[in-house]
């Protein structure tokens, strides 16, 4: 199982002032599939999509994935006709499926999450999310990018979707 190879990553976040609301929605928005020296990887995008609901699951309330790939603003109009709280905004950054064994090349994988307030429109959290693979050697050429980014985006949803710490005993007045 290469879903453990992906465990050297690399995260980088703006934005979120707090963490948010592990009561929350968030409909995940499909990205237009990945490229790499003129390759396109069919279905990288759809793929990505579920990896990110998967990884928000344990965390909030209600997590969906569009069923196909649209603009923005058409993703934004349905997570708010359907009364989502957040929508989530991959974008593929890079998509590298090498054939390790000949090329002598890993896989890649960046991607950005925008986290958008569906009241707002703001961005709520922006996360820039890279895997690699750990091992410090060429994989034989089994596995996908996707598989490289699997711990890094439920480390993120952990922590973007933490609890938030319960009120301090000293809150409360002096008896």
């Amino acid at each position: 199982m290469l879903g453990g190879c992906g465990s050297g990553a690399q995260e980088r976040t703006a934005a979120a002032a707090a963490d948010l609301s592990p009561s929350a929605s968030v409909y995940v928005a499909v990205p237009a599939d990945g490229r790499f020296a003129g390759h396109v990887y069919p279905d990288s995008g759809r793929r990505l999509a579920l990896l990110i609901a998967r990884a928000y699951a344990p965390h909030i309330s209600v997590v969906t994935t569009a069923a196909e790939a649209e603009s923005e603003a058409a993703s934004l109009a349905s997570a708010r006709g359907a009364g989502f709280t957040y929508l989530a905004v991959p974008r593929i950054l890079r998509w590298e499926d090498r054939a390790g064994v000949w090329s002598g090349m890993a896989d890649a994988a960046e991607v950005r999450i925008a986290l958008i307030d569906t009241r707002s429109g703001d961005a709520a959290d922006i996360a820039v999310i890279a895997g690699h693979d750990a091992r410090d050697r060429v994989t034989a050429g089994e596995g996908a990018p996707e598989d490289l980014l699997a711990r890094p985006l439920e480390a993120y949803a952990a922590r973007v979707f933490a609890p938030a710490p319960a009120a301090a005993d000293s809150a409360q007045p002096p008896r």
